[in-house]
């Protein structure tokens, strides 16, 4: 079974593609095509922790003179499960 789904975040990346459009008939389409994704797949929040997480890679990331504005966003569920998976293990071996 796959888990599909996307953030929040993504959803207003979308958004924000949706109100750039050229023509209203574009947006529109746009619009129409969110809802249904939106509709049609889970719609993932973000933490505060993985909001931390996001903040200090993109922060590292500047300070090394890599530019990635908001970039990692979108990995922020993958980013999530990866963490709790890892808070599992982690709590599980110390136990």
């Amino acid at each position: 079974m796959v888990d599909l789904g996307i953030s929040v975040v993504a959803v207003a990346e979308l958004m924000h593609g949706a109100y750039r459009a050229q023509d209203e008939a574009r947006k529109q389409r746009r619009l129409k095509f969110i809802e249904r994704l939106c509709a049609d797949i889970p719609i993932y929040p973000v933490t505060l922790e993985v909001a931390r997480m996001v903040g200090r890679m993109e922060g590292e990331l500047a300070g090394r003179g890599i530019s990635v504005a908001l970039r990692i966003w979108p990995l922020a569920r993958p980013l999530s499960r990866l963490v709790s998976k890892w808070q599992r293990q982690t709590y599980a071996i110390s136990n």
